[in-house]
């Protein structure tokens, strides 16, 4: 019996340690690239789906070549006034896949800039209560958000008339 309540207990152990989530904070200034690890604190040596990426700086932040990539959330801290994604490969997508996919501790914003897609895919609708999210001007950024945002004190912000094609898909429905 004790070898198999040690085996529950190991499994548990397992599917917990593989859940967890890790917050990496902005480090790499006022613009940066995306991919080197020493621009995140800790040092984001191994991405996960579930990272929650968090900017926490009093200026404007440009975070460049951002890949293909799957992450939890996007925070933003205290004193930070805008956070632009951007890449330079078209096919390029940030999909973020909490239930709470955007958490503003603040009103700052972010934006999606030239050539990227932000995906929003969790099903489930979420809130967005300060802040602003959406697309840089004249950027061609895209979003598609896959399910029902109500706002309560934020703001939705697409430059709709911007260079590049930008388009907004959303299955779900904005309240």
């Amino acid at each position: 019996m004790s070898k198999f309540l040690l085996l529950i207990f190991f499994t548990v152990f397992v599917i917990k340690v593989s859940s967890a989530q890790t917050t990496y904070t902005w480090a790499g200034g006022v613009t940066g690239d995306y991919q080197d690890q020493t621009n995140w604190t800790p040092a984001r040596t191994t991405p996960a789906g579930t990272d929650i990426l968090a900017f926490n700086n009093t200026v404007d932040i440009v975070v460049a070549n951002v890949p293909n990539q799957t992450i939890g959330a996007i925070k933003i801290l205290s004193g930070t006034n805008s956070v632009t994604f951007k890449t330079n490969v078209i096919t390029n997508i940030l999909t973020v896949t909490a239930a709470t996919p955007l958490i503003f501790n603040t009103a700052g914003s972010v934006l999606v800039g030239d050539l990227l897609t932000v995906r929003l895919s969790n099903t489930g609708a979420f809130t967005i209560n300060s802040g602003t999210f959406g697309i840089a001007p004249s950027s061609g950024g895209k979003i598609i958000i896959n399910s029902s945002i109500t706002l309560a004190g934020g703001t939705l912000d697409f430059d709709v008339a911007g260079t590049g094609g930008t388009t907004i898909s959303t299955p779900g429905s904005i309240k």
